[in-house]
């Protein structure tokens, strides 16, 4: 199977992987010069394991990985401008230069997690606990999201959780990055509480009561 690109034929790499306990559908391409579609896959296949672990579904995910050239990710993807990579209706794209960058597998991991929540259970949650649970499956917080959740804990005009629903990445770079400060914190405060059961059911559902989301963002302030 090949796949066209500005002129290009890219082989497309559908990769199955049995070494790392899971079987790994991934398809993936790049322009990249140096990272390879199999190099691509091998890394996205041994990342995406435990995240569906954490979600507790089937290491069977279905996806597609594209890493474009920096032109192609912001005109044609129409990424903004701020971003590192970009995921949308199944498909993650990277641009070339995120692939060079120290931060790529934190990247990579970041869209996995969308990937494995887009397929298991849809684009219905809202969008500051989606977010919070990439960033947190990431690893630990860079230093700059914990200086931007300090900012929010102390600002009058504060975003609440309920503005963070849908639309984080057409907000302008400084909202953009408290708004993933506060979707972190958020996630972080429910996992640190034990409420990991809480947050599975309202991806199952689509959405958490307007009291629990009252009720951590209250609690946030005092985090």
């Amino acid at each position: 199977m090949c796949w066209r690109l500005c002129g290009r034929l890219v082989s497309l790499v559908v990769l199955v992987i049995t070494g790392y306990g899971v079987c790994c559908q991934l398809e993936c391409f790049s322009q990249d010069k140096i990272l390879s579609q199999k190099l691509l896959c091998q890394k996205a296949c041994k990342l995406i394991k435990p995240i569906e672990s954490f979600f507790d579904v089937k290491s069977d995910t279905v996806g597609v990985i594209k890493v474009v050239s920096d032109s192609d990710y912001f005109l044609k993807v129409k990424a903004p401008t701020w971003s590192n990579a970009f995921f949308v209706n199944g498909v993650i794209f990277l641009p070339v230069s995120s692939v060079k960058s120290k931060t790529f597998e934190r990247a990579l991991k970041h869209e996995l997690t969308h990937l494995v929540i887009y397929k298991n259970f849809g684009p219905r949650i809202p969008e500051w606990l989606e977010e919070g649970l990439a960033l947190y499956l990431e690893g630990e917080p860079n230093d700059i999201l914990k200086n931007f959740f300090n900012d929010w804990r102390l600002s009058k005009n504060r975003l609440s959780l309920f503005q963070i629903t849908r639309g984080i990445s057409s907000l302008p770079k400084k909202d953009a990055v408290q708004a993933y400060a506060v979707s972190y914190y958020a996630v972080k405060l429910m996992l640190d509480q034990g409420r990991k059961t809480d947050i599975l059911r309202a991806l199952q559902e689509g959405l958490l009561p307007s009291q629990t989301t009252e009720q951590i963002e209250r609690a946030l302030l005092k985090f």
